[in-house]
């Protein structure tokens, strides 16, 4: 894995890196990083497709949320 291959201590995935991996083999990739001592930073679209297990360590985590209403920038960039 590439955590191990590299003394960074944290790895950032923006959600385009998610959009062509099937959901299942994503929940593998959630649970894998659970188990790391480096800090992972993920953003996703929409998690409610993710096993019962996923959602409930990606509610756990979280750091920050965004939603319609909420936004990083104030503007929609979509």
């Amino acid at each position: 894995m590439i955590l191990k291959l590299t003394s960074l201590p944290f790895l950032i995935h923006d959600s385009i890196l998610f959009k062509n991996i099937e959901d299942s083999a994503i929940d593998k990739i959630i649970e894998q990083y659970s188990t790391e001592k480096k800090q992972i930073f993920i953003a996703l679209d929409g998690i409610n497709k993710y096993s019962e297990n996923s959602k409930k360590m990606l509610f756990k985590n979280k750091v920050i949320q965004l939603n319609n209403s909420r936004k990083l920038f104030n503007k929609d960039w979509s």
